[in-house]
């Protein structure tokens, strides 16, 4: 958990965020490009890349922008100091949107008999009938102790829906659960089917009640087949010479990690292993859902559907710069952080990578960095420090863009007594504080230490009420959701059948700044509240 507080009396808005918002056609000059693994067509070659101060040409599907904890530190000392990179996403804009290929795979063992598989045929019909168009497409799997393809990838015009609606009906509890071997399936459809002209947003949808006693049945294991099987394979068919060749020299160049999909995961009632399905989910930028009763899962399908039609910029990742002597000790959150390249140089040293996955329109995302400066030999005034480098692939403008922005801290002979408190980025603190929080106090309670959990959501309640930000409404939303969480830690019986995946879910909702159907609901968005309500509507 963070160590550095502000004081209640340095209470003051926020002047420090710079944003750059504006558009130019990428020059030659600039050294790095970047091309979506998922979608190497022609188009996808072109690049925009955002500069300050320049005129605007077009609407930049993410802004980028940083802010430091304090903007003047002294030269003489060295200092640890906390700094955040911002992405906000653009308004959603359904004509822009790309076609869904959306695979469920869906838990038919003995446990799913009555409710459960009645609620669940009856939302993935509404998922059919209402939720997908006829340019998208579906893939079934369902397993208990075997694995069965109920309806292979196809496309939702009449006679698709008519094909999946037949077998939907057809799903019928069986006996044990071969997780594993449904999940590699589903996986496998979409790594073989054909790379869609265009480019697509693509799902892997495991819905499951129990725990895996069939096939590879630990959760590790599970994970780790899941990620091998999900490296790309045979994903150029129709692809010609020309367009290939340059597609795959650039994902070389760049060192592109390859998420072909994103995994949902949705765990039904208190017996399925939430460690693994939060790790499934978690490899590719995912979210896991936990479904308490019946009740919650078309309002869990709802809000994933609602963040996958909204889909505004793909493959996004940021590059982290420091000048020289700066380092970036910690990139505090869930998303995944590695060594990476810079200026043409493989793996330079300090230099970071962390991948975002997919952005959903309106969104936010905040990182929130630990800063180590060096004391300098004389002060300094206007130097960047860190200089962010934002690379995703624009739905809306069918382009790879690429942005920048540098931190600047400056650094006089003496730090100032009073500087302003950066508001937004006290209030990021305090959520990634929450988030670690309640992952902390679930491996305590894993551990059978379930006083020492409870301690751990109760040190963040205390921190957050002598901060700055105590009064604003994310911080409000933060401690409401404690609150659940931690009703969940009441007992050791009470936190195995519910505490542990509630604090499991939460955790992940707020270190992605990502609803679900029952947390982070100050996340929630335009695009997830008209599914939701459509959803309603039509039930």
């Amino acid at each position: 958990m963070f160590n550095s507080y502000y004081p209640p009396s340095q209470r003051a808005a926020n002047p420090h965020e710079r944003f750059t918002e504006t558009l130019q056609t990428r020059t030659p000059e600039h050294e790095h490009t970047m091309v979506d693994h998922a979608m190497p067509t022609a188009a996808a070659l072109s690049e925009e890349f955002v500069v300050v101060g320049a005129p605007a040409t077009a609407q930049a599907a993410l802004s980028l922008g940083v802010s430091a904890e304090k903007e003047v530190l002294s030269a003489g000392e060295a200092h640890s100091s906390l700094a955040m990179i911002s992405l906000a996403a653009s308004a959603h804009e359904p004509k822009a949107r790309l076609p869904l290929e959306i695979v469920a795979v869906v838990d038919r063992s003995g446990s799913m008999r009555g409710d459960k598989i009645a609620v669940m045929k009856e939302t993935l019909s509404f998922l059919v009938s209402k939720g997908l168009q006829s340019g998208d497409s579906l893939a079934i799997v369902s397993f208990d102790d075997t694995v069965e393809i109920r309806l292979p990838l196809s496309t939702m015009d009449a006679g698709g829906k008519s094909r999946a609606i037949k077998a939907i009906s057809e799903l019928q509890p069986g006996r044990t659960t071969n997780l594993s071997g449904g999940l590699l399936q589903g996986i496998d459809l979409l790594q073989r089917a054909p790379l869609p002209v265009g480019g697509s947003t693509r799902a892997v949808l495991l819905f499951t009640d129990g725990i895996a006693n069939v096939g590879i049945t630990d959760g590790p294991g599970i994970v780790s087949a899941a990620q091998g099987a999900m490296m790309p394979v045979d994903r150029t068919q129709g692809l010609s010479r020309g367009v290939l060749e340059p597609v795959l020299d650039r994902m070389v160049e760049m060192r592109v990690d390859p998420k072909p999909m994103t995994i949902f995961t949705f765990g039904f009632g208190s017996d399925h292993n939430e460690d693994m399905l939060r790790s499934l989910a978690g490899t590719t930028n995912g979210l896991y859902y936990y479904l308490a009763n019946v009740e919650a899962i078309p309002l869990a399908f709802a809000d994933c559907l609602g963040g996958l039609v909204a889909v505004v910029a793909q493959n996004v990742t940021l590059l982290l710069t420091p000048s020289p002597r700066v380092s970036v000790a910690r990139v505090h959150g869930s998303y995944t952080v590695r060594a990476a390249a810079a200026q043409g140089k493989l793996e330079e040293e300090g230099v970071l990578e962390v991948s975002l996955g997919d952005v959903y329109a309106e969104e936010a995302k905040d990182l929130v960095l630990q800063l180590a400066l060096p004391a300098l030999t004389e002060p300094s005034e206007g130097g960047a420090c860190l200089l962010a480098t934002l690379r995703y692939y624009s739905v809306p403008a069918s382009r790879v863009v690429t942005a920048e922005a540098q931190l600047i801290i400056n650094r006089p002979a003496a730090t100032p007594a009073e500087q302003p408190v950066n508001i937004k980025l006290e209030e990021q603190r305090l959520r990634v504080a929450a988030a670690e929080a309640m992952a902390q106090a679930a491996k305590l309670a894993d551990q059978g230490r379930l006083n020492e959990g409870r301690a751990q959501l109760q040190q963040w309640r205390a921190m957050s009420r002598v901060s700055p930000a105590c009064e604003s409404a994310n911080t409000a939303a933060l401690q409401s959701d404690l609150d659940n969480v931690e009703a969940g830690f009441e007992s050791e019986s009470v936190y195995r059948s519910l505490g542990s995946k509630m604090s499991k879910m939460s955790a992940m909702s707020h270190a992605q700044q990502r609803s679900t159907h029952a947390t982070g609901g100050a996340y929630e968005r335009a695009s997830k509240k008209m599914t939701k309500s459509a959803w309603s509507a039509g039930a």
